[in-house]
């Protein structure tokens, strides 16, 4: 099966909790130690608990949690799920540890999460987001969480400045954030998403693609890509990136301003994501992403 987009066991160690659209992953790493990989949306915090209990049983063998990156619908469930969680330690990149250090951007995180619930929905007692039990990582580590589990820490720029990927080279498995952008579940391609740095964006594509061939991937949305959809992934990411930043500069050659497109793309794209965004989010990230594209994507020619 090329994908997988259900709650349930994808695999013998791997399962998927809570809403598929914006997944936590279970990772079972044996001698009765588990970890969570992504940090989901406020809302979900009762969907995830009980696809957790289902599986592990003692939430007290849930000893790491795995956070690509600090944006809202990678962290929302971090204060609401690590009290119930005593022996966590959550794992992220030094600047998403510090952000969580910010009131303002944990406001950020809260303001967006917010609109989100479900009516009639109410969110339980939260810790403070400052006493969360983070441990900061970088790029290069590797993370010896099991006797069959250590997984690479890889730098995952572009998309956000505080970004890292999870790399399982025993099982060709990568868990890639937001790093290769969004699946189009309708045309099958990834709808780039950079809305910090494209040189860097790029740069994080290419040397996914130079890994060992990946078996699974497990982006930050949508699921388990497998087969040829996991292999061609950040190749197919590189290249609509591409094509997206040499249509902006056609339009602009043409004297088109990128509000045009962004309201374009928006009106393509938000349906898929309508869900897991707050209203009017996915056209202002679009001006953002092409605002950065106008800035650094290469001429024509």
């Amino acid at each position: 099966m090329l994908r997988q987009a259900t709650p349930g066991r994808l695999d013998d160690d791997l399962y998927l909790l809570g809403d598929p659209q914006v997944p936590v992953f279970l990772l079972d790493l044996g001698e009765e130690r588990w970890a969570l990989v992504e940090g989901g949306l406020s809302r979900d915090v009762e969907a995830v608990w009980a696809d957790l209990c289902r599986w592990v049983g003692d939430p007290a063998r849930v000893r790491y949690w795995l956070i690509t990156h600090k944006h809202y619908d990678h962290c929302g469930l971090l204060p609401y799920l690590c009290p119930r969680l005593p022996e966590v330690r959550v794992l992220a990149s030094a600047r998403a540890c510090q952000s969580w250090q910010s009131e303002k951007a944990v406001r950020v995180v809260e303001r967006l999460n917010q609109p989100l619930l479900r009516p009639g929905q109410s969110l339980p007692d939260a810790m403070p987001w400052q006493d969360l039990p983070v441990q900061a990582i970088a790029a290069g580590e590797c993370l010896a969480l099991g006797p069959g589990h250590c997984l690479e820490v890889l730098e995952g720029g572009g998309h956000c400045d505080d970004q890292v990927l999870f790399h399982d080279p025993r099982r060709w498995r990568l868990f890639c954030g937001d790093a290769l952008g969004e699946f189009d579940e309708q045309d099958g391609l990834w709808r780039p998403l950079v809305f910090d740095d494209l040189d860097a964006y790029l740069a994080t594509l290419g040397r996914l693609q130079a890994l060992p061939t990946l078996r699974q991937l497990l982006p930050g949305h949508g699921g388990l890509f497998a087969g040829t959809l996991a292999a061609d992934a950040a190749e197919s990411a590189y290249r609509e990136c591409l094509r997206l930043c040499r249509r902006l500069r056609w339009r602009e050659a043409h004297g088109a301003d990128a509000g045009r497109l962004g309201e374009e793309l928006n009106q393509a794209w938000e349906a898929q994501s309508r869900d897991f965004l707050p209203a009017g989010l996915h056209l202002s990230s679009m001006q953002r992403m092409l605002d950065i594209l106008s800035r650094q994507a290469p001429p024509l020619g």
